[in-house]
């Protein structure tokens, strides 16, 4: 073979290259796109889970006042009028005084057993 046919292969042969390295640059493109596609949606069902979830909890959080501030009704002013310091100590004793007198002894000594046991004075 002579020169020149062996130019015109490698010129063959680069343009076979150069249209391969076209299509795939091509399909890489459509693949990047739908991807980028598919995120976006991905992020905007995340966002509206987000928001659901948030109206959830803030939903949840207000019934939970709620049933404290019925609660609280339950079981008086004393809780609210406590002093300060061993504030702590204070609503657990009177919460618990509150739930004895309310219910009364369970089983006989059985409630003073678990305040002995308790100790909350």
């Amino acid at each position: 073979m002579n020169v020149e046919d062996e130019a015109k292969k490698l010129k063959k042969k680069g343009e076979e290259i150069y249209c391969k390295f076209k299509y795939a640059t091509t399909e890489v493109k459509e693949k990047v796109t739908e991807a980028l596609e598919a995120v976006k949606a991905m992020d905007d069902e995340l966002k509206k889970d987000l928001h659901g979830v948030r109206s959830e909890i803030s939903n949840k959080v207000e019934e939970i006042k709620e049933k404290i501030k019925k609660l609280g009704e339950n079981f008086g002013s004393d809780i609210a009028t406590s002093a300060s310091g061993n504030r702590g100590k204070e609503i657990v004793q009177i919460v618990f005084e509150k739930f004895r007198d309310t219910f009364g002894e369970i089983k006989g000594q059985r409630t003073n057993q678990v305040s002995k046991k308790l100790k909350l004075e």
